[in-house]
C-alpha cells in the first residue's frame, strides 16, 4: 500500500517486487522506490532535480519480465533528452548512452554579408 502524501502520484509499476513510483511535487518530477513488504520509501536521485520524466508505459519493453531495470525518458534545461535506466537492485539511475558534457559544445557567432 502506498501511503498518502502531499505530492501527486503520476504512475507506479512493480519491478522485481519493488514498487517504482513517479511523483509530481510542486512542478518537479520525483522518483521513489517503495518496498511493499515493509512500506519503506527510498527516494532515487535524478540527474537534474528540475527535470521532467516521460514514462515509457506505452512501450511494452520498458519492463522485461524478471529484469531489475526500468527505462524512462528524462530531460531538463541543463540535461538533454535521453533514456535513463533505473536499477532497482542498485537503487540508482544511469543513462543508456554516455551524454556529452556542455564543455564539448562550441558555439560561435559568424557574421555573413548579405548580397542585397
Amino acid at each position: 500500500m502506498v501511503p498518502q502524501q502531499d505530492r501527486i502520484l503520476q504512475s507506479a509499476c512493480l519491478v522485481q517486487g519493488q514498487l517504482v513510483c513517479f511523483y509530481l511535487n510542486d512542478g518537479v518530477c520525483e522518483l521513489c522506490l517503495i518496498d511493499p513488504r515493509h512500506s519503506r520509501s527510498c527516494p532515487i536521485p535524478l540527474p537534474d532535480p528540475y527535470g521532467t520524466i516521460t514514462l515509457l508505459s506505452e512501450i511494452p519493453l520498458n519492463i522485461r519480465s524478471g529484469s531489475p531495470f526500468l527505462f524512462f525518458q528524462f530531460q531538463s534545461f541543463q540535461f538533454p533528452p535521453c533514456i535513463l535506466r533505473l536499477s532497482v537492485t542498485a537503487r540508482k539511475v544511469e543513462p543508456l548512452q554516455k551524454i556529452a558534457s556542455h564543455a564539448s559544445f562550441c558555439v560561435e557567432k559568424v557574421a555573413i554579408a548579405a548580397r542585397d
